[in-house]
């Protein structure tokens, strides 16, 4: 190989190490501008206590971290009908988020494997189509004195209920949380859902929306 070859390929070889470097501080900068931004929008939540949080499916996840981490000192319980309990405390440990304040209500553990009824920290419902059972497990923990209901997610709801009938249904969830000083945010992932969307909001204090790379905005 010729001097003038080896010196283009080794400028070749640098200049796409810059570019891989500058991706990844770039990549990095967004990361931290997303979790600054999720942070500014569950400041605003804090001051009311109802809120239908929209959140498009590409940036549920890390929304998802960032409010409980955000949240973490906070005595917290999470209703899932979207992942099992498991892979919830595996996703939140892997980013280092302690689960010693959250409680859960699964929704979904039951119809895949053999479990109590429930742990310390969990209550376990047979199928997101137990609502009455589900709704005793939140006033019980209301009676506890959590700080936060996190519901995830309507959407996932819609699997087992139709549009019309999720509206009656999470109506006496939220009124069972006015009776105490607990705020609730309950998630929706689906753009398509609108008529969800607006039906459900109506029932809150207020509404957010996340768009992907940009800041949350307030939309109701």
């Amino acid at each position: 190989m010729d001097l003038k070859k080896e010196v283009l390929e080794i400028e070749g070889e640098i200049k796409k190490r810059i570019r891989n470097e500058l991706g990844i501080r770039k990549r990095k900068k967004n990361v931290k501008k997303k979790a600054k931004d999720n942070e500014k929008m569950l400041d605003r939540i804090s001051e009311k206590q109802t809120t239908l949080l929209f959140v498009p499916g590409v940036e549920y996840s890390e929304t998802i971290i960032d409010m409980i981490r955000h949240l973490n000192q906070k005595k917290l319980c999470y209703v899932t009908i979207n992942k099992t309990q498991e892979s919830l405390k595996d996703l939140f440990k892997r980013h280092k988020i302690s689960t010693d304040n959250i409680f859960f209500i699964d929704a979904i553990s039951e119809s895949i494997k053999k479990i109590p009824s429930q742990t310390a920290d969990c209550y376990f419902i047979k199928s997101p189509k137990e609502f009455k059972e589900m709704l005793k497990a939140v006033s019980k923990f209301l009676s506890l004195g959590v700080d936060y209901i996190i519901f995830d997610s309507l959407s996932n709801l819609l699997v087992y209920e139709k549009n019309y009938s999720i509206k009656k249904l999470i109506f006496p969830m939220i009124k069972q949380i006015r009776k105490y000083e607990t705020k609730a945010i309950f998630l929706v992932s689906v753009k398509e859902q609108e008529g969800l969307i607006r039906d459900c909001a109506e029932l809150m204090d207020h509404s957010f929306v996340t768009w992907e790379r940009a800041q949350s905005q307030l939309i109701i």
